[in-house]
């Protein structure tokens, strides 16, 4: 029963197509526009069968209709579809011509030829071209005979565009298992007297058609005075058996020396690490471009074996210095980074012990960040400037305590603002609050005010219980300057459970400047991500509006309602339309609320309204830029 019904369906599918391959093959011997005969031709190209061949080919000769024409035909596996593509080419020129070569090409037609050689006479180049392509896609004996007998007989004009469908023949016969007719079409298109682009490709051809003598070939080719030879064996060693290559390397220094940089380079691609040494030994030779190559290939291949060769060049600061030490910074293995970190201490010259820094930076050598804490002492500007940048950048948890220890060390400033972020980005990986603060207590002496003081707003910044007992300590703490950090790291707390404390510091702080930075934290912290509901939230906001006296911190409010986002924090940022000095902010807010089209689709007519005076207030071209498309997006009103 199953195989009744399929075959019922095979027959009734056939049906419809040879349906609809009749209604379109009216369609092409009708009056038709050109659009339609080419939406026919498309169709066919599906569905045609034999019988809609002869409706397709006159439309060949037709300049607007030729390249539909010939796309059907070409797929098509009737006899008559290649007869009619042969007999077209009869009977058209120019770039109709040359776009039905192409569909023969593809068709790899034997039978086209003949008809296909006839025209490599013709005086359109693009014809030359396409008529050359088709018989090298075609590529069989009497194609290959024929773009021969053509090439030898042709202008030096037209020998390029046949010496590359020459070429392409050859590989043609080469892929079908003809390689002594391909080698042979090789060689006689290898002589230096061929254009330059066909006897490149030639020479490569003959190197993959060498089979069992390929590695003798690549290796005389090495050896030859000629450069195009030479680049055809370069570009065949990465290809080579790999005992083949190694036995060429272990020859490297018999090759002329213009061959040895092409050898390295192949080793370097490769990426065969039993090939580091001679790679390590090219990097010391005298000859400037077998030096780059080898030292190119040496920081791919070696490890710490190489640096005996790399150092000394990167740190001569001749030309392959910095080279030399690109290359040392891509060696592989933890052992290169161990040898780096236990010489560092002896070079001498800042600037060999600068670039010796970027180059342990550059590897990612986290474990040097001991000896970097050194040179983070050095007497020297520079050094000591690398030494803190590489500390930031390569800091883990436990150098934590060292780096605190060190900031006790150096003065206010730029340095000592990069050691408290390396101390900060190093704890990003610790995710308990109380074992970051005491990753920094253990560098630190809290019994010491002068240390409180110092690291009090550190610890704000971390966070947690054990931070929030010392911070509370020291806001009852008589000493004004430990009070005054302490308020300092409350005002740094990154979430917002200090609300509390804020709202109070904010009011009752000892300084004004104080209650500022309680209040501008309050604002800071009011609007964060949390489990604190978004009604709770604005209700601090307003809060803190109440308390500010001034317009920054107002401001600061306004901004942070658009993060907040409720209907009730549209009305507030609304509020703030007409005042003088907080109307940008508001304007501001209002169109970041506005970005949530969960939001702003609920609440489409405050919306609408709100966005229409924002564009009537604001100045911002961006602003009204993203107000406008937010408007377009509530569309007209129901």
């Amino acid at each position: 029963m199953i195989r009744t019904f399929a075959v019922g369906a095979v027959l009734l599918l056939a049906s419809i197509s040879n349906g609809q391959e009749q209604t379109w093959i009216e369609v092409l011997k009708s009056d038709a526009p050109v659009s339609a005969k080419a939406a026919a031709c498309r169709a066919l190209k599906t569905v045609g069968s034999a019988e809609s061949v002869a409706a397709i080919a006159p439309l060949l000769s037709d300049a607007a209709l030729s390249h539909e024409a010939r796309i059907a035909l070409e797929p098509m596996p009737w006899a008559e579809a290649a007869a009619a593509l042969r007999s077209a080419v009869q009977t058209t020129g120019g770039v109709i011509r040359a776009g039905i070569l192409d569909s023969i090409g593809e068709r790899r037609d034997p039978d086209a030829v003949a008809v296909v050689a006839a025209v490599l006479a013709d005086d359109d180049p693009r014809v030359v071209a396409s008529a050359a392509l088709a018989l090298g896609k075609i590529g069989t004996s009497e194609a290959a005979r024929q773009l021969g007998h053509a090439y030898s007989n042709s202008p030096a004009v037209r020998r390029s565009a046949i010496g590359d469908g020459l070429i392409r023949c050859a590989v043609s016969l080469y892929q079908a298992g003809h390689l002594d007719e391909a080698a042979a079409v090789f060689r006689d298109l290898s002589t230096p007297d061929q254009p330059g682009t066909v006897r490149s490709a030639a020479l490569l051809g003959l190197v993959n058609t060498a089979g069992d003598k390929m590695p003798e070939t690549v290796r005389s080719f090495l050896a030859d005075d000629d450069p195009p030879v030479r680049a055809a064996a370069a570009a065949s060693l990465p290809y080579l058996p790999r005992e083949a290559l190694q036995a060429i390397v272990a020859d490297l220094d018999r090759l002329p020396v213009a061959s040895q940089p092409l050898v390295l380079t192949a080793i370097r691609l490769r990426g065969d690490r039993a090939l580091a040494v001679a790679a390590i030994a090219a990097a010391r030779s005298d000859n400037p471009e077998v030096a780059r190559a080898g030292i190119e290939a040496a920081g791919v291949l070696g490890g710490a074996d190489a640096l005996d060769a790399l150092l000394p060049i990167a740190g001569a600061g001749g030309p392959l210095s910095g080279q030399a030490w690109r290359a040392v910074e891509t060696l592989r293995g933890s052992d290169v980074d161990a040898k780096l970190i236990a010489a560092l201490p002896d070079q001498a010259d800042a600037g060999i012990r600068v670039r010796w820094i970027q180059a342990l930076v550059a590897r990612n050598a986290a474990d040097s960040v001991p000896v970097l804490l050194e040179d983070a002492r050095s007497e020297n500007a520079d050094v000591r400037a690398a030494a803190i940048d590489a500390v930031f950048r390569l800091a883990l948890p436990e150098h934590v305590p060292a780096i605190v220890r060190l900031m006790l060390q150096t003065g206010k400033g730029a340095h000592r603002d990069t050691l408290e972020k390396a101390v900060m980005l190093a704890l990003e990986a610790v995710p308990d609050a109380d074992q970051r603060t005491g990753a920094v207590l253990a560098g630190a002496d809290l019994s010491s005010a002068a240390q409180r003081i110092e690291f009090l707003p550190l610890l704000g910044r971390i966070g947690g219980p054990r931070a929030l007992e010392l911070v509370q300590s020291a806001l009852k703490d008589p000493n004004a300057e430990i009070y005054d950090a302490g308020v300092r790291a409350i005002a740094n707390w990154p979430d917002a459970g200090v609300v509390e404390q804020l709202l109070d510091l904010a009011r009752t702080a000892r300084e004004n400047h104080q209650r500022i930075w309680a209040l501008r934290a309050l604002i800071r912290v009011s609007a964060l991500p949390g489990g604190v509901s978004d009604d709770r939230k604005l209700a601090w906001l307003k809060q803190a509006m109440e308390m500010a006296v001034r317009d920054d911190e107002r401001s600061l409010a306004v901004q942070r309602a658009g993060a907040i986002r409720t209907a009730d924090s549209l009305r507030f940022a609304v509020s703030y339309l007409d005042h003088p000095s907080l109307s940008p902010d508001a304007c501001r807010a209002v169109v970041d609320l506005a970005h949530y089209k969960e939001l702003r689709d609920p609440n489409r007519d405050a919306f609408a309204a709100a966005l229409k005076r924002v564009l009537a207030l604001t100045s911002d071209q961006g602003l009204k830029d993203r107000a406008e498309r937010y408007l377009a997006d509530l569309g007209p009103a129901p």
